[in-house]
Formats: structure tokens, C-alpha cells, sequence
């Protein structure tokens, strides 16, 4: 504010700001535009001091000040800088929460930026305290997170010692939130404006017809007049000054004085300033030609309607085209007339922004306009010169657009950054910054961040012809390299929002037109590759063509049109898809997700998971918003929000249902308990005043949402664990299914059943095997039954064989095939006729558990079965009598078994960290329990002479052992740094491979004891199960990642990948291996791929064909199998993926502290089935095999772009 003026204001604001017993701490400033408030707040920043002051000022125009999301984190910066107290709360918590600010959350920002920063001052210093201005809140970006910024200001009243000054317009919105919790300082402006706001333009008056020196003797009212024109709008003085000084400064005063109307005429003072502008835009046009109006009106347009202030070089850019005729001196000549409406105005500065003078001319231009033309009307203007100046500027949209795509399209070229590696990130290439000051110009810049924004959402054709075409030839020739723009200006995210929009805007608006959908679909292609590969190429831009787009699905536009330029890069075979697949977004969690939902409104994804956490997603980005939830004991089992998004309910495995606030991820009240079992659903009712539930209790409840407390009793029918529960549309039903096969519907009302239960479901395949033939296979059921199908059609062979009265868990064919042995859930063993499918005999009882794993003896004269119950049980196969009393001599379960070679002995490993021998004939005990491990014995396996055992376990150690004698040889095997999950021998008994949960496999001497070679690396889980070859030539290993690896035996080369629950068998060839997996597999060798579109339950090869048969729950697929070998020298073991998802160059060992070398990037889902150099085969859901044999990298990068016209790939 200029020195004299405000004075009155500023007094008040000092008493308020040194009055401890003021009402309120928080003090709103309200005004209408123009009425100074900028100007003010200003100034009492200066008045309170820089050093005492903690600002955030909103503006209409920068995309980082309109943002509500970045206010308090902001002034948590300045308050950080300026009060100690504040900067060591503030160190010490981002210390601990190092990744808090790079979250989209930022509801929890005002508690835990500010309010709890505030009040880490000692009460000594408080009354120093900074104090907090916001400026311009109504220039605040309409959205969710205004209205959440909004709640955070009327809770100011937490910081009771601490002041806040706001200053907006007086909007509804403002007023509601912050009206009864602020003290409240209007300004006067109109009718109502007072004599104080007068006498500060006069002074303002006074003061600017001083230094412009004119003889105010023929005008001596002119001051007077001038401020009451104003009607207190110090915009108006200010605009007004501008206008006249631009001009002859008498004849221009007269015209405002006589143009201006009687005072008093309009009640709306912003009329006033719209007579105003209305008045210099006539005196502009007046005496332009034709031409010079079109022009004119063709630069102002672009200044008005700029999504983004422009700058002159923008505005040369944008006219750099013949038809527009539009010079740079004519710009300069265009801009010197437009000079009062502009904050200031540099010719000499060529980049500066070009701002308006106020934002209240972006107004008058895009209010109503009859309005706007009856006020200008009144001011003696032409009303058709006006209209016609507003259609000119409605089509100011399609000229800077089409200016835009003219530059990028010239100035958009292969290796915009001149990047010399491909090995590094954008952040670690060194002067990268400085680098593209000189090669990336700010207008290219600009034109790449807006050139979307400007699309004009009303076309008209004869206009926006030139303006497809520019976007044609941009889409399909020159997307990539606008990508890399962004990629190394760090705006990916904001790309894909680019590509999204641009979609909406060609097919809803162009193609209507045009008939025409290509330029749409690319888009559309686009969003799909950027979300996708968003991780790599905004890690680092060569990625664009090394790995996302050879990685992109066959059918991928972008692939189509751009690969053929790109030939030196990666090849891969992926055919699990043609297309892009249908999520948008990939959202990685750390841990098993159990459950997930939709916010009402779209825009959120909530997700519970086994690590007892929920989390909340942008469901746009993919992002995490916020820490997670934490509260509950156990794996969190169901989410769901309520109907108004508000609050989010989840139900867990500790017993549990937690309400939460959806804004500010606080549990709200207790824990609803009264389930005696885990929580498995949770569901709002469409009111949201209820909650439902269901519970491995096998009971339902009601609660009321509000107090938290039960309504009515359980709902008690289903005999088994209830799954799933659901509310039907008008909230009168809930509809729920359970583990007893049964779906049940309720009255909501009076908790009873509706009706009979809904019946016919068939149970979950838990076990399945091949008989040794090949031509047969079993299932086992959770409905209690087995299948035996025909492994040649697929065909099921007979009725399901019934009997069991629990779940099937494991079955076996007899080594004649004549037999099958099944274990179950109802703690018996039943033998089966396998070709007529009768029980032989009476149910084997005798566990007092469920029955885990059963197995014939190789003579099959004995089945062996182990069981929960901590025992293991020989049975007679011909009798199905037990063999003596059960295996006891175990404290613990038992969680290993094996044959010896001979059939004689059983060996196996228990929770108890001891191993036991058995007589496989007595059932008796053979010795004492081998003892001396110091964790749970997970694997056991004899040697092929039978003479020694390995155990593998939970204490990382790996033992020899005598069979004969029980004692152990040597020392333990040490090396793995996780639990050993398995161990086996190789067929000459030399060697012993064990898994562990490390995610490696070693490879062991079996006589010194000694590590053979490194750790075999590859697989991202916990490795369950390990075998040699028959010929010992290869490894197969599975892991908890959902893969299975192929090995060399000898060298270990790592392989593949693949899921828990999987059989491995070697095929007579030892060339190939086959597994069974619940997920949906691909089978691939190096020739061919075979894609199942369903689970596939069972593989084994079939010797006479030398293939796999494949029982998925539809069909039997038989595949053969062959390869041959590929070679990749770049792609070796030593090469590992990093948390980041890049498949990374092995460092030296003197390199340990440089980045990572990227060779290239892999998709999270093909991470476990991804070919290693040596697989022969990997069978997994997402299985990506890649040649490399053109693949050009690191610094040869850039000899990936094949096509002529290279000159700038250098950034030259």
C-alpha cells in the first residue's frame, strides 16, 4: 500500500494482533476484487516483519499457488526457517517419517505441520510467536481438498495463543466455513464504501497525478470525481492512472471523466470497472484498421485465455505462421497499446510472464455476456464492435494450441536431453540441469506442459482444420520425444493427465465432427503406456525406448506406429495379452492384499492386508495417499467405505471391526467386539447408519455405525464360516455366502432367514496327481469329494468318488496305478478302486487331526500320512490297518517326511527342532531323536545310498546326518540368512542344494561341508522346495514369489519363477520341468508360448509324447516341450532387480557406492516370470522372455534409433 494510506486497517489489525482476549485468532479481511486486499496483506507482512511472518498467497494462474495442497506444508517451510522451536519439531519428525512428504495425502498436514508445530514453542517465547497470512483464499482451486483446507482453517481455534490473518472475497463458501470463528474486517467498496477507503484514493490520486506533473487547473473536481468512480476499488484508481498515463494525459482524463456516466448510477461497483475496461479497449480499437484489430484482438485473446501467463517469445511461437500475419514487431506494438491492463510490461526481457493487471479482466471477459455489453453500452461503445471482439477471443483457445503444436513439432527431436547413457537415472546424470537449460528452450517447455490445455473444447472446423492436423502429425510422430521433454523436467504424471484429456477432447468433441477416432485412440494408447511404464521412463528418459516400448503389448498403437524406428532394442515374447490390460493403474502393496474397495465417488481405493494394516490410493495415480491405518492385531480381512465416503469400516482376523475417518486416517471410537472368529466381511448399509459383518464364528451381526454397539442378536444359520455379506440396493436385505456352500438371505430388519438356503456349489480343488501312466489324473475337493478325469480329454471319468466328510487335502495314485490314497480334513485316509472308484475298505482313522500329506511306499505296500495332530501314521495298504501305533515320538508337528531309497525307513522333521527315524514296517521309533538344531525342522531328505540325511531349518543351518547312527557330521552348514525351507541330494549323492527364505539357493559339498560357488539369486520369495535332475544336470526350485526357476547343477545359472503350492517333476529327458500352480500360468520354451486362460490344477509329463499335460478346471492341454539355448552377455546372474523394479548390472566391488547401473526396467507382474540366462522353460502367470541380441545400451544407446534423420540425436 502506498505510505499514508490502509491506516486505518493496519491500526486494527495491530490491537487484534497484541490483544490477547481478542474473540478469535483468526482475523478474515474480506473484500471485493480490486479492493486492495493483495496490497494489504502485503504490506502487513512487511509491517509484522519477514522474520516474523509465515505467508502462503493463492494465485489464480500458477498451478503450484492455487493448490490447497500445498499451503500448510509450505508454511511449515517458513515457519521451519524462522522459529527455532518449530525447526527442531519439524527435523526431528520428517527423521522420522522421511517419506511423509512425498505421500499425496496432506489432510493430516495442519495437525502435524501445524498445530503440533506450533505448539513445540516454549511458553517462555510464544508470545514472539510468527503469525500466519494467507492471501487471496478465493483464488484457491475448487476441489475436494479446498473444502478439507477449509475445515483446517476453522479449526484454527486449536492454536489458541497463535494468530492467522485471511483475506479472500466474501464467497458463500469462505463465509460458512470461517464466518463464526473469525473476527471479520470487511473493506467497503459500492454504495457502502466509507469515507476512510475514499480518502485513501485521494491520497492514492493525489500521489500518481503528482509524478505524471499535471496541471489539474481545468479539472478541479477530477480528483474527487475519479475516487467516487472507484467506489473504494483501488484496482479502479490503479487502472485508471495506467490508462491515462499511456496517452495524452489531459485529453485521456477527459474522456474517463465524461465516458464515466453520473455517480451513483450503477449500484454494482464492479460495473464501474467493467465501464472502465470497456473504455480502454474502445480507445484501442478506435482508430485501428481492419487489420491491426484482428491482430490486436488475436494477441489479447492469447493473454486473456492462457492457461498459463505467456511470455513474448510465447507469444511469437504462437504467431510464427504466415496466416496470422502477426510480426514480432507487430507484438511489441500490440503490447505497448495493451499496457494498462498488464501488471508490467519489459520489452527488453523476452521470457518474462506477460501478467494481467488483475484478475477481475479474465472475469470481465468471461462473465455473461449481455451484461458485460449493456455496461459497455452505457459507456458509448459500439455493442456489434463488442460482440465481435468476444467471438475473436472465444477462438483464442484453438490459435495458441495450434501455435504450440507447430513448435513442438519443429523443435521435438530423438535424445532431447543429449543424454550420453542409458545406464543411469535423469537424477544421477551429471550437469543435467545446466544441460538442458541450453537444449530444452523455455518456450519448448511450455509448449510441452500446455499445449493440451488449450485444446478448444468448441470446434468449429473451418477454424480448427490446420489445428488437427499440427495434433496428427504430433501424436504419430512426435509423442515419444515430447515424452522425453517430461520425462527430464520431471512432469510424467502430469503427462499422463495430458493424454487423458487430449482423449476426451478428440473423441467427445472432434470425432463427432471428423468421424475420425485415430487421434483419440492414441491418446487413449498413450495414457495406457505412460501409466503403465510411468516408474521407468520417469526414472530415466532413455527407458522410453529400451524398455517400455518393447514391453508395451503387441496391439499398443503407440508400438505400432514408433517401433519401426526402433529396432536396436529389446525383443520380447509376452503373448499372455495382445493388448494393454484393463487396470489402469498397478497399485504394489509390501504385503498380501485380502481385500479392497472403491470410494463412492471413485477417486479412492481402500486395501486391507495379511500385514494388519490398511491403506488408502489414489485411484487415479496409483499412488499411496497417507501413511497406512494402523490398529488392528491380525490380517485385515475386508474394508469397505460408507456410503458417503466418510468413513471406511474393516473387519480382521484378531476378532475385530474398526470404523475409521476416511480424511484423517483415525480410528473412530473402540473396536467393535462381539465375534469369537476372524472377521472375513464387512459391508455399510446404503443409509450408512448400519454395518454388517461376518465372521468364521459362522454368525452375523448388525451395528449401528454411529455409537459402535450391537443391534439384535446374531444371525445363526450358516454352519460354517461366512465369506461374504452385502446389503441388497434398498437396505432391506443382507444377502451372505459361507464356506457351508450355502447363500442365505435376511431380513435386515428382524435378523431372520428369508427362505431356503441357495445350494449347488461345487468346493475349491486343494490336491490333484497324475497316475504314473499319464493317462489319468485325481482331484481332491474342499467339498469333501475326489475327481478322477481322463488326462487325454479332460473328461471326468465317473461320478465324483464321495465319502470324505471334510476337505480334501492331498491324494495319491498307488506306484501301480491301481490305487488311489486320499488324506482329508475329517481326520481319515481313504483308499480308492482308481478304475471303479469304490472305497476298498473302511475309512483309515486314527489321527486326531487334519490329515496334511500322504504318500505310497515305493514297493506300495505302505502308506505313510502325516497329520496336524503331530503324529505321523503307517497304514497297511492292502488291510488299511495302522502298522503300530502312531509316529509319536515328536513334541511338535510334524512338517517333513521321506522314504528311504530302500522303503525301509521314514525320516522326519518337526517343530520341535528334532529329527526321527522310523522302522517304515514297526512304526517304531529307530534310536533317539536327532537333536541339534535350534529352530524348526522344515526339510529332510535321505542320500541316494541312504546311508547319511540333510536337514534343512528354521535356525538357517543345514545338517548332516549318520542314518545309521543319528549322529551329525560335521558342523552345520551355514550361509543362508533366512529359515531353510528345503534341502535335496544330487542322484550321485556329491552334492546337496538347499532353499531358504532368504530367496536364495545354494549349492553344498556333501562331503567337506563346503559352500559350492555363490548363492543362486532370481527368485523374490521365500524358496519352498528344491530337486536335482535325475542326472543331476539340473536344479528346479519354487518359491512363495509364485515361480519356479530351472538351474544349471552344475554352474547355477538362476531360472524362473512361479506360486506356493506347486508340484515339480522332471521329465524322463531331464530337459524340462513341470509344475501345478493356482494362478493362471504360462508355459513357454524358446519357441513357442502356450497361454491358459484358466487355473490350471496339474502338469506331468507324459513320457511316450515328451510333453506336459496340463488339468485345468475346463480343460486337458497337452504342449510339447523343447528349447535351445540363448545367449545374452549383458544379462547374466550376477544381475539383480532392485526395489525400483530395474533389472541392474552387477556392481564391482569398487563401485559399491555408485548408483545402479539400469539395463532395463520389469513390469512388477512379470518380476517372478522372467526368463533367466539358462532357463530352459518358466511357467508362471506373467512369463516375459526377452532377446537381447539387438539390445544397444549404455552408452550405445542412443544407437537404438534407427532411422535417418539422426542429426540431433546427440542434442547438437
Amino acid at each position: 500500500c502506498m505510505n499514508g494510506t490502509r491506516q486505518h486497517i493496519f491500526d486494527i489489525v495491530d490491537n487484534w494482533c497484541y490483544d490477547k482476549k481478542s474473540k478469535s485468532n483468526l482475523l478474515w479481511i474480506s473484500g471485493s476484487p480490486g479492493a486492495g486486499k493483495s496490497a494489504i496483506a502485503s504490506s502487513l507482512v512487511s509491517r509484522i516483519g519477514h522474520g516474523n511472518c509465515a505467508r502462503f498467497f493463492f494465485k489464480r494462474d500458477s498451478a503450484y499457488y492455487r493448490d490447497p495442497s500445498n499451503v500448510w506444508k509450505t508454511i511449515a517451510y517458513r515457519l521451519a526457517i524462522i522459529n527455532k522451536d518449530i525447526g527442531v519439531y519439524l527435523d526431528k519428525f520428517l527423521e522420522t517419517n522421511p517419506s511423509y512428504l512425498d505421500n499425496n495425502q496432506r489432510s493430516k498436514d495442519f495437525d502435524t505441520l501445524i498445530v503440533k508445530a506450533f505448539n513445540s514453542i516454549s511458553q517462555e517465547t510464544q508470545s514472539q510467536a510468527p503469525i500466519v497470512i494467507i492471501d487471496a483464499l478465493d483464488e484457491c482451486a475448487i476441489s475436494e481438498e479446498q473444502k478439507d483446507f477449509l475445515a483446517s482453517l476453522a479449526n484454527w481455534g486449536k492454536l489458541s495463543n497463535f494468530k492467522m490473518i485471511v483475506t479472500s472475497r466474501s464467497q458463500k463458501d469462505i463465509q460458512d466455513a470461517i464466518g463464526d470463528c473469525s473476527y471479520h474486517l470487511h473493506i467497503p467498496t459500492g454504495q457502502a464504501v466509507d469515507a476512510t477507503s475514499t480518502q485513501d484514493i485521494h491520497i492514492f490520486l493525489n500521489e500518481s497525478f503528482q509524478q505524471l506533473d499535471v496541471d489539474l487547473g481545468n479539472f478541479p473536481h477530477a480528483i474527487n470525481q475519479l475516487a467516487q468512480y472507484s467506489a473504494g476499488l483501488f484496482i479502479w484508481a490503479k487502472l485508471a492512472v495506467a490508462y491515462i498515463a499511456a496517452g495524452t494525459v489531459t485529453e485521456r482524463l477527459e474522456t474517463v471523466l465524461m465516458n464515466m456516466g453520473q455517480l451513483g448510477q450503477f449500484k454494482d461497483n464492479n460495473l464501474n470497472l467493467d465501464r472502465l475496461y470497456a473504455q480502454i479497449l474502445y480507445s484501442i480499437f478506435e482508430d485501428c484498421t481492419q487489420g491491426e484489430k484482428t491482430q490486436y484482438e488475436m494477441v489479447l485473446g492469447s493473454l486473456i485465455f492462457a492457461k498459463a501467463p505467456l511470455s513474448i517469445n510465447m507469444l511469437e511461437v504462437i504467431f510464427d505462421n504466415q496466416e496470422s500475419k502477426i510480426t514480432s514487431e507487430a507484438i511489441s506494438i500490440a503490447l505497448g497499446k495493451f499496457s494498462p491492463l498488464l501488471l508490467s510490461l519489459n520489452l527488453d526481457d523476452r521470457d518474462a510472464p506477460l501478467y494481467l493487471c488483475h484478475l477481475s479482466l479474465q472475469d470481465f471477459f468471461q462473465e455473461d455476456a449481455q451484461e458485460i455489453i449493456y455496461s459497455k453500452t452505457q459507456a458509448g461503445t459500439n455493442i456489434f464492435g463488442m460482440k465481435r471482439y468476444q467471438m475473436a477471443l472465444e477462438n483464442s483457445l484453438g490459435h495458441i494450441c495450434l501455435g504450440l503444436l507447430r513448435y513442438m513439432n519443429k523443435e521435438l527431436h530423438f535424445n532431447m536431453g543429449g543424454l550420453e547413457t542409458s545406464y543411469y537415472a535423469n537424477k544421477d546424470a551429471i550437469g543435467l540441469s545446466q544441460r538442458l537449460d541450453k537444449l530444452i528452450s523455455k518456450s519448448l517447455r511450455f509448449s510441452c506442459q500446455w499445449w493440451h490445455e488449450h485444446l478448444p473444447e468448441n470446434v468449429d472446423i473451418s477454424c480448427n482444420g490446420d489445428l488437427l492436423k499440427e495434433a496428427d502429425k504430433f501424436l504419430k510422430n512426435k509423442l515419444l520425444y515430447w515424452l522425453e521433454v517430461m520425462s527430464l523436467i520431471e512432469q510424467i504424471p502430469a503427462a499422463a493427465g495430458a493424454m487423458q484429456h487430449a482423449e476426451h477432447i478428440f473423441k467427445a468433441r472432434f470425432n463427432i465432427i471428423l468421424n475420425n477416432s485415430v487421434s483419440g485412440d492414441i491418446c487413449q494408447d498413450a495414457s495406457h503406456f505412460i501409466f503403465t511404464f510411468k516408474k521407468a521412463i520417469g526414472t530415466s528418459t532413455p527407458h522410453i525406448y529400451l524398455s517400455a516400448l518393447p514391453m508395451a503389448p503387441p496391439m499398443s498403437l503407440l508400438k505400432q506406429k514408433y517401433m519401426k524406428d526402433f529396432q536396436r532394442v529389446l525383443g520380447s515374447i509376452d503373448k499372455r495379452r495382445k493388448g494393454w490390460k484393463r487396470e489402469l493403474q498397478v497399485l504394489k502393496q509390501s504385503s498380501v492384499v485380502q481385500t479392497l474397495g472403491f470410494s463412492p465417488d471413485g477417486r479412492h481405493i481402500v486395501s486391507g492386508s495379511d500385514d494388519q494394516t490398511i491403506q488408502i490410493w489414489d485411484a487415479k495415480t496409483g499412488e499411496a495417499v497417507g501413511e497406512p491405518l494402523q490398529g488392528h492385531k491380525g490380517r485385515v480381512l475386508a474394508v469397505a467405505f460408507s456410503p458417503d465416503g466418510k468413513y471406511i469400516v474393516s473387519g480382521s482376523g484378531d476378532q475385530t471391526i474398526q470404523i475409521w475417518d476416511a480424511k484423517t486416517s483415525e480410528a473412530v471410537g473402540e473396536p467393535l467386539q462381539e465375534h469369537i472368529n476372524e472377521v472375513n466381511a464387512v459391508a455399510f448399509s446404503p443409509d450408512g447408519k448400519h454395518i454388517v459383518s461376518g465372521s468364521g464364528d459362522r454368525t452375523i451381526r448388525i451395528w449401528d455405525a454411529r455409537t459402535g454397539g450391537a443391534v439384535g442378536e446374531p444371525l445363526q444359520e450358516h454352519t460354517d464360516e461366512i465369506n461374504t455379506v452385502a446389503f441388497s440396493p434398498d437396505g432391506k436385505h443382507i444377502i451372505s455366502g459361507s464356506d457351508d456352500e450355502t447363500i442365505r438371505i435376511w431380513d435386515a430388519k428382524t435378523g431372520e432367514a428369508v427362505g431356503e438356503p441357495l445350494q449347488g456349489h461345487k468346493g475349491r480343488v486343494m490336491a490333484v496327481a497324475f497316475s504314473p501312466d499319464g493317462k489319468h489324473i485325481v482331484s481332491g475337493f474342499d467339498d469333501q469329494t475326489l475327481q478322477i478325469w481322463d488326462a487325454k480329454t479332460g473328461e471326468a471319468m465317473g461320478k465324483p468318488l464321495q465319502g470324505h466328510k471334510g476337505t480334501v487335502w492331498a491324494v495319491a495314485f498307488s506306484p501301480d496305478g491301481k490305487h488311489i490314497v486320499s488324506g482329508s480334513g475329517d481326520q481319515t485316509i481313504q483308499i480308492w478302486d482308481a478304475k471303479t472308484g469304490e472305497v476298498m475298505c473302511e475309512p483309515l482313522q486314527g489321527h486326531e487331526g487334519m490329515v496334511w500329506a500322504v504318500a505310497f511306499s515305493p514297493d506300495g505296500k505302505h502308506i505313510v500320512s502325516s497329520s496336524s495332530d503331530q503324529t505321523i501314521q503307517i497304514w497297511d495298504a492292502k488291510t488299511g490297518e495302522a502298522v503300530g501305533e502312531p509316529l509319536q515320538g515328536h513334541e511338535g508337528r510334524v512338517l517333513a517326511v521321506a522314504f528311504s531309497p530302500d522303503g525301509k525307513h521314514i525320516v522326519s522333521g518337526s517343530s520341535d527342532q528334532t529329527i526321527q527315524i522310523w522302522d517304515a514296517k514297526t512304526g517304531k521309533a529307530v534310536g533317539e531323536p536327532l537333536q541339534g538344531h535350534k529352530g524348526r525342522v522344515m526339510a529332510v531328505a535321505f542320500s541316494p545310498d541312504g546311508k547319511h540325511i540333510v536337514s534343512g531349518s528354521y535356525d538357517q543351518t543345514i545338517q548332516i546326518w549318520d542314518a545309521k547312527t543319528g549322529e551329525g557330521m560335521g558342523e552345520p552348514l551355514q550361509g543362508h540368512k533366512g529359515a531353510v525351507w528345503a534341502v535335496a541330494f544330487s542322484p550321485d549323492g556329491k552334492h546337496i542344494v538347499s532353499g531358504s527364505g532368504d530367496q536364495t539357493i545354494r549349492i553344498w559339498d556333501a562331503k567337506t561341508s563346503e559352500a559350492v560357488g555363490e548363492p543362486l539369486q532370481g527368485h523374490k520369495g521365500k524358496v519352498r522346495a528344491v530337486a536335482f535332475s535325475p542326472y543331476g544336470k539340473h536344479i528346479v526350485s519354487s518359491s512363495d514369489d509364485d515361480t519356479i526357476q530351472s538351474l544349471d547343477g552344475m554352474i547355477g545359472a538362476a531360472g524362473d519363477s512361479h506360486k506356493e503350492d506347486q508340484v515339480v517333476e522332471f521329465s524322463p529327458s531331464q530337459n524340462h520341468i513341470s509344475v501345478i500352480s493356482q494362478d493362471y500360468p504360462m508355459l513357454s520354451d524358446m519357441r513357442s508360448l502356450c497361454v491358459f486362460s484358466s487355473h490350471i490344477y496339474s502338469i506331468l509329463f507324459c513320457p511316450d509324447t515328451c510333453s506336459l499335460l496340463f488339468l485345468t478346471d475346463d480343460q486337458l492341454i497337452s504342449t510339447p516341450l523343447s528349447h535351445d539355448a540363448h545367449q545374452m552377455p549383458c544379462f547374466t546372474h550376477q544381475c539383480f532387480i532392485n526395489a525400483d523394479g530395474w533389472l541392474c548390472l552387477p556392481k564391482s566391488p569398487n563401485s559399491k557406492s555408485q548408483p545402479d547401473k539400469l539395463l532395463f526396467w520389469v513390469l512388477p507382474e512379470s518380476h517372478n516370470g522372467l526368463w533367466w540366462p539358462g532357463n530352459t522353460a518358466v511357467i508362471s502367470q506373467y512369463s516375459l522372455k526377452l532377446d537381447l541380441s539387438r539390445f544397444h545400451h549404455g552408452e550405445d544407446w542412443i544407437a537404438c534409433y534407427v532411422k535417418n534423420d539422426c542429426s540431433k540425436c546427440h542434442g547438437k
